[in-house]
């Protein structure tokens, strides 16, 4: 997203309108325009669920009691519009139809898809093999 002329930050930390300290996986500032996103990846074991909109919903719960936070801390960049944008990778390396309209809505380079779905993989099989021995 950098490449695209974006700001990324890492791990930005905010409080909600609760009260309650958060952090937002990636905050991206479009230098071009108004916008600003708070991007949160998730990994889930897929469902028969439409984890995509379950995701998109849960973030979008989770991050909207930010923005008048994260608004204060970056005032460099301006009066932003934010946009929430929940990510949900499947744990078996499923990559998902809104992984996909996401990579094309931003101009990334689709062809690291599958490098990304293998670095979620490996990642579950490690995190399963930690939960039952224990190391």
């Amino acid at each position: 997203m950098q490449a695209q002329g974006l700001v990324c930050i890492d791990e930005a930390t905010c409080v909600d309108k609760d009260g309650s300290s958060r952090r937002v996986d990636i905050l991206a500032f479009d230098t071009k325009s108004d916008r600003a996103y708070i991007i949160d990846p998730t990994i889930r074991f897929e469902t028969n669920e439409d984890l995509d909109d379950v995701v998109k919903k849960e973030k979008e719960r989770i991050y909207r009691g930010c923005i008048r936070d994260l608004s204060k801390r970056y005032q460099q960049y301006g009066k932003r519009d934010f946009e929430v944008i929940g990510l949900w990778w499947g744990a078996r390396g499923t990559i998902s139809k809104g992984v996909d309209a996401f990579f094309g809505r931003f101009n990334l380079d689709k062809k690291a898809l599958p490098d990304i779905a293998e670095s979620v993989l490996v990642a579950s099989l490690r995190m399963l093999h930690h939960h039952i021995y224990g190391a």
